[in-house]
């Protein structure tokens, strides 16, 4: 087999290993990142306190916002996230936002919603992947931030088989005040459609775990190969060397 036939098998090798793992796989990125709490997006300018009840958890006051983080480690195959900054929303309610967090990142791609990622089931995905496709660019302000915060937490926690509906005034998780937000909240709920967009999953044992829309935060993260780009950079990387032990040893040969 010469050099030539030799690198269309390895890369037609490489596309079915790509294809492969594409399919076994919803998770198209994993890495690790320690992050710090910087605030919320309208905190000082209109941030809203709503009463929310979980159960097994009681009742609380809490300010409902957007959050924003900064990346200050990341793992090898990231080094370029240090420094940049994400925006997300909680999916953990119990828990606090905590400035140090270690987070393992996971992308998940709209068309591997139904196979579900970290804690969450298919049917989350989808709804929280149609949420931000449809109503995110509604959050201007802290009470359609509060709005979209309460669906997300409606969808984690209320999520059944047995009912499509979500209502953030009842089930496992409510929303006691702020009448006007929870209308808004139950309104895009009520209006989820089929599409969706990427997710990032930020997931936590000690803190809040989050998620955002995948790209664009933290955009530099973009950079990092998916499991396709690495199959095929890994098997075309041996094609390199056995291309180039090929021509060492023939150069050798007629060397002697």
């Amino acid at each position: 087999m010469n050099d030539i036939r030799l690198c269309r098998w390895v890369a037609f090798q490489a596309i079915v290993l790509g294809i492969l793992f594409a399919q076994a796989s919803p998770v198209l990125a994993g890495f690790g990142i320690k992050a710090d709490f910087e605030g919320t997006r309208f905190q000082g300018n209109g941030r809203e306190a709503v009463k929310v009840k979980l159960a097994g958890h009681g009742r609380t006051n809490v300010y409902v916002d957007e959050l924003k983080w900064k990346v200050t480690e990341s793992t090898n195959a990231a080094k370029s996230a240090v420094g940049s900054v994400f925006s997300s929303f909680c999916i953990a309610l119990p828990e606090p936002a905590i400035s140090g967090t270690r987070y393992q990142v996971q992308d998940v791609a709209v068309s591997q919603f139904g196979s579900g990622a970290s804690f969450l089931c298919g049917r989350q995905l989808t709804a929280l992947g149609s949420l931000f496709y449809n109503f995110y660019d509604r959050v201007t302000n802290g009470a359609t931030a509060a709005a979209f915060q309460l669906a997300v937490w409606e969808i984690v926690y209320d999520t059944s088989g047995r009912s499509s509906r979500y209502d953030v005034t009842n089930g496992n998780f409510q929303a006691e005040n702020q009448r006007s937000i929870r209308r808004m909240s139950n309104d895009w709920l009520g209006a989820l459609t089929n599409n969706g967009v990427p997710l990032r999953i930020y997931t936590t044992n000690r803190g809040q775990s989050q998620i955002g829309m995948s790209p664009p935060v933290p955009s530099n993260l973009s950079a990092v190969p998916e499991p396709f780009s690495a199959v095929v950079w890994s098997v075309l990387g041996c094609v390199a060397g056995i291309a180039g032990w090929r021509r060492r040893r023939s150069h050798t040969t007629l060397a002697i």
